[in-house]
């Protein structure tokens, strides 16, 4: 940890959390399993475009019906796939974030742990659906956390100043007090700026997949890190 991270991580009593590709990832999990994306038989791009696309409704959990989500989505690539197969990618994408938040990285666990022990408060703010966080009560991180803040769960989602708000009253804490820690996706750390946290982004995910956009996001961080253990 550089001199001026670690100052800023001394004096502060909480640190807030992104959770996807910043806690944990989907990559690597099942290889031998189809992603959803091959189930329904369109490419990765195509998938991952509609999962970011419109997104308010099931972000925000004013649609909280599974099946809805999944169809509403697939239909929008493929019109007239069968009922079939939009059940079997639902199941598929529950499994594997069931799964991802079941087998958390070690590095994400032993840092959790040595901040706790440090007597940080650790809050989490995730911009997700009902599938998505499906499997947290059976997450080693739920126990690690004192305020799980879920966008689908309390109607708002980042960048809104109103999440990181949320988290904060719910830890107890003024945001001068606590830090913020994402890798950047969701305008997640020009909102967090805004909700006047300090920022961290953490680019180990990033600099995998999205590279390029790697330069943009640091632009609104005032810290970065690679990896999760550089923190603690």
């Amino acid at each position: 940890m550089n001199g001026k991270l670690k100052s800023m991580y001394s004096r502060k009593k909480a640190v807030i959390f992104d959770l996807f590709h910043t806690l944990i990832t989907l990559d690597g999990l099942a290889d031998d399993v189809p992603q959803t994306h091959e189930i329904i038989g369109v490419t990765r791009e195509e998938w991952e475009d509609r999962i970011f696309s419109d997104v308010d409704e099931k972000l925000k959990g004013i649609e909280k019906n599974p099946y809805n989500i999944m169809e509403k989505m697939i239909r929008a690539l493929k019109p007239s796939i069968e009922d079939e197969l939009i059940l079997l990618a639902l199941k598929n994408r529950t499994e594997r974030f069931e799964r991802a938040l079941l087998k958390v990285p070690e590095i994400s666990l032993m840092s959790l742990e040595k901040m706790k022990k440090e007597g940080k408060l650790l809050g989490l703010i995730s911009n997700a659906d009902v599938i998505e966080i499906s499997g947290w009560d059976n997450s080693p991180l739920k126990e690690l956390f004192d305020a799980p803040v879920f966008s689908c769960r309390v109607g708002c989602m980042k960048p809104e100043k109103e999440i990181y708000c949320i988290c904060l009253e719910k830890l107890g804490v003024k945001a001068r007090d606590s830090f913020f820690v994402g890798d950047g996706g969701s305008d997640e750390l020009p909102g967090a700026k805004n909700a006047g946290l300090e920022t961290v982004m953490i680019t180990g995910y990033v600099e995998k997949r999205w590279p390029h956009l790697i330069p943009e996001r640091k632009k609104h961080a005032d810290f970065v890190i690679r990896t999760l253990d550089e923190l603690s």
